[in-house]
């Protein structure tokens, strides 16, 4: 029964950082090139972004 509780609490956790990462990544995303320049973000960097922002949570 423990390790069917730990696996769904592993899919939640799965799930949320998921989560996370796709919505920082979609909202960088959607920003305009120029929009990324003014906050000092380059297209190419929003992968390691996104990334990031899972592990700060």
């Amino acid at each position: 029964m423990a390790r069917i509780q730990q696996a769904k609490a592993d899919k939640a956790e799965f799930y949320a950082k998921k989560a996370v990462y796709d919505r920082t990544f979609n909202q960088l995303s959607a920003m305009s090139k120029r929009d990324l320049a003014d906050i000092g973000i380059r297209s190419s960097d929003i992968e390691c972004i996104a990334a990031q922002a899972v592990e700060m949570r």
